[in-house]
This record gives structure tokens, C-alpha cells and sequence, in this order.
């Protein structure tokens, strides 16, 4: 009787782990291959988010020289003070207070 509960026993098992290969074996196959629509597919949306980018350039340049001389000098102005405030902001102060908490606790450690 014991036997054949052992018999069985390893014969699921083994039937098991064929089905869990098989079944790991396929999840692999269906990920790496993809189709040649999906690939031109994909490369339209590439190209199309190019000519997106070259269209939007393009309405901003348009936009640019629409404006007077005096309008477009007060444009790269505010940029230049934009980009400057910019550069000169803070991190988030969370941010700020974590890394000063950790570099405080890494120059005890390193000391002791």
C-alpha cells in the first residue's frame, strides 16, 4: 500500500515539474518575439512622434517672429531670468532633511 502512495507521489511530481517547464518555456517564447506588424507598428509611432516634434518647433519659431522687436527681446529676457531662477532652486526639503540624516549618520559610523 505505502508503495504505491510513493509510486504516485513521485510520478506527480515529475509530471509537475514537465508542466512547469512547458509552461515557462512558452511565457518565454511570447515575450521576445514580436510580430512585424507590432514592429511597424512601433516604427510609426516613432515616426510620427518625430514629425510631432519638428511640427511644434516649428508653431513656436512661427510664434517668435509674429512678435515685434521689442516683444521678442522682453521673450529671450524672461527665459534668461527663468532659467536662472531655475538653476538656482532647491531641492525638495524631504530630500534635503534625508540626505543630511544620512550623511550625518555615515561620518559617525566612519569616525567610531
Amino acid at each position: 500500500m505505502m508503495k504505491n502512495h510513493k509510486f504516485f507521489f513521485r510520478i506527480f511530481i515529475v509530471i509537475l515539474l514537465i508542466f512547469i517547464l512547458v509552461l515557462t518555456n512558452i511565457s518565454c517564447r511570447t515575450t521576445t518575439s514580436i510580430s512585424k506588424q507590432e514592429r511597424k507598428i512601433q516604427k510609426e509611432k516613432e515616426r510620427r512622434q518625430k514629425e510631432d516634434v519638428v511640427l511644434y518647433q516649428r508653431a513656436i519659431n512661427r510664434h517668435i517672429k509674429m512678435q515685434s522687436d521689442e516683444t521678442r527681446q522682453e521673450m529671450r529676457e524672461n527665459l534668461r531670468r527663468a532659467e536662472k531662477y531655475n538653476r538656482r532652486q532647491k531641492e525638495f526639503f524631504l530630500k534635503r532633511w534625508f540626505d543630511s540624516l544620512v550623511n550625518r549618520h555615515r561620518t559617525r559610523r566612519q569616525k567610531g
